[in-house]
């Protein structure tokens, strides 16, 4: 196994949790607090991991486009959290989170058409799967 899938693996675990927790720690705390404190813990969490590989904390050698599209990603990621953190406060937890793993549909399409990559019939029927199971939960 290629040490992304085991990657891939963690994250989706992680993001497991991550779902349930928003789910606890919001039952009385604003969802847009709960974000920024979740932003503050990344953060130094993040810092403590680089400081222990020690590792430099610098951009040099980044292009333009690069920092660019970093900060493009963290303004997309912010308003998805603020959005996801609302989202879990206020609805059911397994439809929440089910909508927001239908991202995968989209960063498929946006790998065929912007990045060259191509769809297996295998990746083609889970992509179909997981569609199929939107409709499945949404509409009774």
């Amino acid at each position: 196994m290629e040490s992304w899938m085991i990657y891939a693996g963690l994250s989706a675990l992680f993001a497991a949790l991550t779902a349930v927790f928003i789910k606890l720690g919001t039952q009385t705390i604003d969802s847009d607090v709960a974000t920024l404190y979740r932003v503050f813990l990344i953060f130094f969490v993040t810092l403590a991991v680089i400081a222990l590989k020690q590792k430099r904390i610098t951009l040099e050698g980044s292009s333009t486009k690069e920092i660019i599209f970093l900060g493009l990603s963290a303004l997309a990621t912010g308003l998805s959290w603020l959005a996801y953190f609302r989202a879990i406060k206020e609805g059911p937890l397994s439809k929440v989170s089910l909508i927001d793993k239908s991202s995968v549909i989209l960063v498929v399409l946006i790998g065929l058409m912007f990045f060259g990559e191509t769809l297996t019939v295998k990746s083609g029927l889970g992509m179909l799967f997981v569609i199929g199971g939107l409709f499945l939960i949404f509409f009774k």
